[in-house]
């Protein structure tokens, strides 16, 4: 499955995936010196091993013990949200893997909170609630907001709020959410006709494969929005790629993704369907 973090980082450019490759080739090369340094109990002979690393980037952090089959390297963005694709990155083209990430329990009791049933399988036409936004922070992408809809009065509330969103709060199934950010052709509001459209097709899109769902729309100043849940973002996104000539003005259409660290970054949907294609 790829979620958001995964998707951003099939974009790292080409530059930093040779550090990366190069950074795994001297750890592949120095494993048994390295393991030897922590197990003897000198970790600091280990340091110079992972020099390399900082040559991808300093403010990744890394950590090295005991696991059930040896010793493990882990290498963590930490509070850096905005370096969690780079850590990805890093971390899928390890030559031996076996991921793990931890989840607090404080996340675990968020999730107990939400739809027992996953987002695609409730129902389109159940209970929708209307919601006026006002007093948005300048940088949110959705600060021209006049109303929204939405199936999840919780998640659209936490949506709104800039830089403090976390897919993994909302769903107990593994869903991520984006927003479609669908510039208006011109003065005044875009025709809602257009946007029920592209809503019908995003839903037929996924429908089969089960990848995802609309859970909301807004209605703004200079843009339309529309929220969906994705159980994979990279298939989801590349599902939409063969209709995407029939989408009204297509090739203006942003990815807006929503997650902690993630939330400045613009991507066409173009752009993101084909990475997702790649995937």
């Amino acid at each position: 499955m790829t979620d958001s973090y995964d998707l951003v980082a099939l974009a790292i450019p080409a530059t930093i995936q040779d550090l990366v490759q190069r950074f795994w080739s001297r750890f592949s090369d120095d494993a048994d010196r390295f393991d030897t340094a922590i197990s003897t109990g000198k970790p600091a002979d280990a340091i110079p091993n992972m020099e390399t690393l900082a040559d991808i980037s300093s403010d990744l952090m890394w950590e090295f013990g005991p696991s059930d089959r040896g010793h493990a390297l882990i290498v963590t963005a930490e509070w850096r949200d905005d370096l969690r694709p780079l850590a990805r990155a890093v971390v899928a083209t390890a030559p031996i893997l076996d991921p793990a990430e931890a989840v607090p329990p404080c996340i675990d009791d968020l999730k107990g909170q939400r739809p027992v049933q996953p987002r695609a399988q409730l129902d389109s036409d159940g209970a929708w609630a209307m919601l006026q936004p006002e007093g948005f922070d300048e940088r949110h992408p959705r600060a021209d907001l006049i109303a929204c809809a939405t199936q999840d009065t919780v998640l659209a509330q936490d949506m709104l709020v800039h830089g403090r969103f976390a897919s993994v709060t909302h769903s107990r199934h593994g869903g991520w959410f984006l927003g479609l950010r669908l510039p208006n052709a011109g003065p005044g509001p875009l025709a809602v006709e257009d946007r029920n459209k592209i809503e019908d097709m995003i839903q037929t899109a996924r429908a089969g494969a089960d990848l995802g769902v609309v859970v909301g729309s807004g209605t703004g100043e200079h843009a339309a929005h529309i929220d969906v849940a994705m159980t994979d973002v990279g298939q989801g996104l590349a599902l939409l790629l063969p209709q995407h000539g029939a989408l009204p003005r297509a090739d203006d259409i942003e990815v807006l993704f929503l997650d902690n660290g993630l939330n400045d970054l613009r991507m066409t949907l173009t752009e993101a369907a084909r990475l997702g294609q790649v995937h």
